[in-house]
């Protein structure tokens, strides 16, 4: 295993250049950076003006302050940036990237699945090849492009997103922010009750408003005042639309609850499997990362069905994730588990 460690001043400027493999990149309570990375796995770190610079010819494990601001050029396999404070720049992915409680982000490409959770700041991206999910976001979000689909639950601000697949969007829009969404298909947007909200909604399917003043069901474009209509939103969709104030995010995307659950279990399970795996300390993400994969596979057909998912299923899925958080079972356990789930009967 190779190892280099640096000591870094608070707020330091760390680069990544290049990552050949999965990067996991952590924020921890510390002064110093650590990475790791598999036997001859080429890693590089230098001492730069201001911060440090970081290469590796393989995947990669980085543990550095929290208050640092990371700059990262290309990632050849996924990413996962978790627990800082510093804003973080990522021009690159050509795998998914998961994201949890960061600060500003700014994004070039990913070219798999962007997962968002947690995030403080602003976040801006130029294009996502895959599906995007977005989970409790305090600040403005703009995605220039989604290829897939887009499902976003507790945003607190403005959203721009031109969008190729479906999206859902439960979302609070702040007080003076501009909404624009476009999406080539269908199109579920609910605000809470009371929000203050001038929208204009078009749709060349159907279009349903569940709002006061919506207007007559066979319309394609509606106006809509909510309050004193502070906030603005414009949203087309190329297939049906369905606009309504809800007291609550889509009760049918239950990915939230369990990914929160999923991520406590798996901290506990890596740090195990990190100290079994000295000759490959990223395998022990990759297989965290596995499993996640696998929750979100037994996840989706609920949340593209409204209908309530059965209790046994549920019940099945909490007692997966019981046993993992007590390491009854090991994460590759658990994801066999699951996929047995998401097989049909």
């Amino acid at each position: 295993m190779e190892t280099a460690r640096i000591e870094l001043k608070p707020g330091s400027l760390v680069r990544i250049t290049h990552i050949g493999g999965d990067l996991r990149l952590t924020g921890v309570d510390s002064a110093r950076l650590e990475a790791q990375a598999g036997r001859r796995g080429g890693l590089r770190v230098s001492s730069k003006a201001g911060g440090v610079e970081l290469t590796c010819d393989g995947g990669c494990l980085v543990f550095l302050p929290g208050d640092s601001r990371v700059e990262i050029g290309r990632v050849v396999g996924d990413g996962r940036v978790t627990d800082l404070t510093g804003e973080v720049s990522l021009e690159a992915v050509d795998g998914d990237l998961h994201l949890r409680r960061l600060g500003r982000v700014s994004l070039g490409t990913v070219k798999g699945d962007l997962l968002a959770q947690r995030l403080r700041g602003e976040l801006a991206a130029r294009s996502i090849a895959g599906d995007a999910r977005l989970e409790k976001a305090e600040g403005d979000v703009r995605i220039e492009t989604v290829g897939g689909d887009l499902r976003i639950t507790e945003l607190e601000g403005g959203l721009q997103a031109d969008v190729a697949g479906d999206a859902r969007i439960s979302f609070a829009p702040r007080a003076g922010s501009r909404s624009v969404v476009e999406v080539s298909g269908d199109l579920r947007v609910r605000v809470p009750p009371g929000t203050s909200l001038r929208a204009d909604l078009e749709a060349a399917g159907d279009l349903r408003i569940g709002a006061a003043g919506a207007g007559s069901p066979d319309q394609r474009a509606v106006h809509l005042e909510l309050g004193d209509g502070q906030a603005e939103l414009r949203a087309r969709a190329q297939g049906d639309l369905d606009f309504a104030e809800a007291p609550r995010a889509d009760p049918s995307d239950l990915a939230g609850a369990i990914t929160s659950q999923v991520e406590a279990a798996l901290s506990e399970a890596e740090s195990g499997l990190q100290v079994d795996l000295e000759d490959d300390p990223a395998l022990a993400s990759a297989v965290g990362d596995q499993v996640r994969r696998a929750v979100d596979r037994a996840l989706r057909r609920e949340r593209e069905d409204a209908a309530s998912p059965p209790d046994s299923i549920e019940a099945e899925r909490q007692m997966i994730l019981d046993m993992l958080a007590s390491h009854r079972i090991t994460a590759d356990q658990a994801e066999v588990l699951f996929r047995a789930l998401e097989s049909p009967d």
